[in-house]
């Protein structure tokens, strides 16, 4: 595994408002930490610990924090500005909420034109069959008729 990953957030002075974060965030969510424990594997009391600044938190860990709440890692960690606001929070999803819809509906289109696409090409291809299949009726009866002459 590489070194980057396994290095502790703690080294470089983690944030305190990292624990504010993730607990704003969490509550946010309505998850209890012993949700977020059992999610992360660890007892509750290590994730309160984690809250409370008072554990390392190691960088794997702290993305495996953020794919739960559905944020980016570098939010948990901003250390410019401590999220303080739930509002600031809801506007922050609510836009990632947004983006995530904009692009499934991108991609759906997307797929609708590949699909009407490729069902134009079956139709266009079951008609041949059935020119063919009208052609070839035409040519049987034809067959037949001068058999019976």
């Amino acid at each position: 595994m590489n070194d980057l990953f396994k290095t502790s957030i703690t080294k470089y002075k983690q944030p305190m408002q990292l624990g504010r974060n993730l607990r704003k965030l969490r509550e946010l969510n309505d998850y209890s930490q012993e949700y977020m424990a059992g999610k992360l594997g660890v007892s509750q009391v290590t994730y309160s610990r984690i809250e409370n600044n008072k554990t390392k938190l190691d960088v794997l860990r702290l993305i495996k924090i953020a794919e739960i709440l559905n944020v980016n890692p570098f939010v948990l960690i901003d250390i410019t500005s401590p999220i303080n606001d739930l509002a600031q929070i809801s506007n922050y999803l609510y836009s990632e909420q947004n983006k995530c819809y904009k692009n499934s509906v991108k991609e759906a289109e997307t797929e609708k034109r590949v699909l009407v696409k490729y069902i134009q090409k079956l139709e266009k291809e079951l008609s041949e069959i059935k020119t063919n299949s009208a052609f070839t009726q035409q040519k049987q009866l034809k067959l037949n008729k001068s058999n019976i002459k």
